[in-house]
């Protein structure tokens, strides 16, 4: 006799419409379909994760949808979690079947749970207290004078730094706004970091890189296309801007071994595209261990996912350093919440209240 499901499920659909033609190096996007996993028990409380594969970019895109989802979950739900974090994140590994975004959305929807239904995956500062995090300005591709106004719009706002995207338009018009950037503020009161989605070669890269080390470039992400290890191993020890790893840590597992290969400035997270939160939290450790700087990004979720995120950053946050959190205005439906952006930080308002996930498909 089948035994009684701990959870019921369901699974919800919400299609996120951009602001604006979003250009990476990559292409652009207008539309993010991102997915809501509603573990419920009969206590009556619920747990939502948020499952965000991104086209171009998540290596489940494509395998996953709302009927994998639901199988997936069913498995899940047939089983009794166990109250540690450390269990909860082992639970959500066992039935993932190694898809990163359903893994990050199982982890979150479990300890969502696990505390009460309320938004809130990890009990610290950020909610209790609405304690800010400092965060970049991310500037998008656009028309030159667009992006650098952009630029200075955030930085009279308060922004101390600037994440720019590049690498998808001619290089010298990128390379006369980042001049023009850099003329508002020198270095120490303004961060100018950049993100090429490996949009540069082995024939480009070292000129670029030696224009951008007169700019005082804080670091670049992803220069040029994951797996050219040769070619990376020599960037990560002689580029004149620190290099910062995005894209080459997505599909591999951590290990110190993996810096045997080349040993960048930084790591750049993202637990949806990575593995979830426990494949994060051991990047760090490894980053610890290796005098390796990390920040945490969201990569493009919904208020849901991001919300997750930034808790799971306030408790495991390099200081001094900017994170990457500052995605939950990108879009004209993004659900309604107590999250809230302004002069270069992100906290949780207490007093404002979560949208109703029934407004979801």
């Amino acid at each position: 006799m089948m035994s009684k499901s701990f959870f019921s499920i369901d699974v919800k659909t919400r299609d996120l419409v951009f602001n604006f033609d979003a250009k990476t190096s990559r292409g652009s996007m207008q539309v993010h379909r991102v997915y809501y996993l509603i573990l419920t028990h009969s206590s009556g409380y619920s747990g939502v994760g948020e499952i965000a594969p991104l086209p171009g970019l998540s290596p489940d895109f494509g395998d996953v949808n709302e009927e994998k989802i639901r199988s997936l979950a069913q498995n899940l739900a047939s089983e009794r979690p166990g109250f540690t974090f450390h269990e909860m994140m082992q639970l959500a590994e066992k039935h993932s079947e190694g898809l990163p975004s359903v893994r990050f959305g199982m982890e979150t929807a479990l300890l969502d749970w696990h505390f009460g239904g309320e938004k809130c995956i990890l009990r610290n500062d950020f909610i209790a207290n609405e304690h800010p995090i400092p965060i970049n300005g991310l500037i998008w591709m656009n028309e030159p004078m667009k992006m650098f106004e952009e630029g200075k719009i955030k930085f009279e706002q308060g922004y101390r730094c600037l994440k720019l995207k590049i690498g998808a338009t001619n290089w010298d018009t990128e390379l006369a706004v980042l001049k023009k950037l850099r003329q508002l503020a020198p270095a120490e009161k303004l961060t100018l970091r950049l993100d090429a989605n490996g949009a540069f070669n082995e024939n480009n890269i070292w000129l670029v890189l030696d224009q951008l080390e007169r700019l005082q470039i804080h670091s670049i992400e992803q220069p040029v296309k994951p797996g050219q290890y040769k070619l990376m191993a020599e960037l990560c020890n002689f580029s004149p801007v620190p290099i910062a790893f995005d894209e080459e840590l997505i599909g591999e597992q951590p290990d110190i071994q993996f810096f045997d290969k080349y040993i960048p400035q930084y790591l750049v997270l993202k637990p949806t595209l990575v593995g979830g939160l426990s494949i994060t939290r051991n990047w760090i450790e490894l980053a610890k261990q290796a005098g390796i700087g990390w920040w945490i990004t969201s990569a493009l979720e919904s208020n849901i996912g991001l919300n997750a995120i930034c808790q799971f950053t306030f408790e495991n946050i390099m200081p001094g350093i900017e994170q990457g959190l500052g995605t939950g205005k990108l879009y004209r439906n993004n659900l309604e919440s107590p999250l809230v952006v302004e002069s270069g930080y992100i906290h949780y308002a207490q007093e404002k209240s979560w949208e109703s996930l029934s407004n979801s498909d």
